[in-house]
């Protein structure tokens, strides 16, 4: 791939996204923007409000057996739906079979070259509207929901992690 800014300035990742990264890329494409995670922190203390006056109203002989049995089955609905989601992103990318082979992927101020053996693709900044970022990963996203995966892991060091980040905040709109 050829690229007319200096190498100095090319940020280059090559390896395979693995099960594991895409699972945790789409967690973090599901995290919550600001305002989102204050509702969710709302909803998530008005239950915890709820479990305290039916642990009350129990120990007082108030509380019937369904309104008992209410935090035990939130519990297991949240628990049960974090683990299908699981289960569904790994299923995903097992019918996925683009992203399952090697990628070589360029950025530089002239824009995102990614490449595999399936094609390739040279996109230009103002075709990205935001990025997200985690411990382990980087999404760059096109889209609210089409985004590409940048498992940090697959830089060279970490200082061409800060230089992508630096990247993205200079052409990228908005980081979240």
């Amino acid at each position: 791939m050829e690229d007319p800014a200096p190498a100095a300035e090319t940020i280059r990742i090559t390896g395979r996204i693995e099960e594991f990264d895409y699972v945790r890329a789409q967690w973090l494409h599901l995290r919550p923007g600001r305002v989102m995670a204050i509702f969710g922190v709302l909803f998530l203390l008005m239950i915890l409000a709820g479990g305290v006056v039916q642990l009350v109203g129990w120990a007082r002989g108030d509380a019937s057996a369904s309104e008992s049995l209410m935090l035990p089955f939130l519990f297991c609905v949240f628990l049960g739906y974090g683990a299908l989601l699981t289960w569904r992103f790994k299923r995903s990318y097992r019918t996925y079979k683009a992203i399952q082979v090697p990628i070589d992927i360029e950025m530089s101020g002239n824009g995102f070259h990614a490449k595999s053996e399936h094609g390739e693709s040279r996109l230009t900044w103002d075709m990205f509207r935001k990025y997200k970022e985690s411990k382990r990963t980087l999404l760059l996203y096109q889209t609210a929901g089409l985004f590409h995966v940048l498992p940090k892991r697959l830089f060279r060091d970490a200082a061409d992690v800060d230089r992508a980040r630096e990247l993205f905040a200079r052409n990228v709109r908005s980081a979240t």
